[in-house]
């Protein structure tokens, strides 16, 4: 009976982590906590940098995050820059393996998504925060691969 139950349990257990590439999460996007209440937009506004372990990403990748930066304006544009190509589906890239994204953002909150924010024609992604500074994780290609990189408001 026990080894019945345990063999059940095990095929469960392998059936499950087989139903993505990362059932317990990705370690990229570790210790941001998803905001359920819309901020003020001027604490929204402003420019946001890389992470330290987005930094590190970038560079293993031969891309120089020190000229990446995501900016949101107070007309509700954004500008993105010197982001890797692979954040859209895109074909615009430059030789170094980049791209430029500029377009609107908007923020919409809901309890049952939480807040999300979306740059327009890029993405649309949980709005974060961590260390009390707001932060954007963008995934990089197929989620399923566990890549993305954070930017946290200066």
């Amino acid at each position: 009976m026990l080894k019945t139950r345990l063999n059940i349990f095990l095929t469960i257990f392998f059936l499950w982590t087989l139903s993505s590439c990362h059932p317990l999460g990705c370690s990229w996007d570790f210790g941001y906590t998803q905001l359920k209440v819309e901020p003020n937009e001027s604490k929204l506004i402003g420019i946001y940098i890389l992470s330290e372990k987005s930094k590190s990403y970038l560079k293993d990748h031969g891309l120089n995050p020190e000229i990446c930066i995501l900016k949101l304006n107070a007309d509700k544009s954004f500008n993105l820059e010197n982001v890797p190509s692979s954040i859209s589906n895109d074909d615009l890239k430059g030789s170094d393996g980049t791209q430029n994204k500029y377009g609107t953002w908007s923020v919409s909150c809901d309890k049952s998504y939480d807040c999300m924010i979306e740059l327009q024609g890029t993405c649309v992604v949980p709005l974060c925060e961590k260390d009390d500074r707001i932060s954007i994780p963008i995934t990089i290609g197929d989620g399923d691969e566990c890549n993305g990189i954070v930017f946290e408001k200066r």
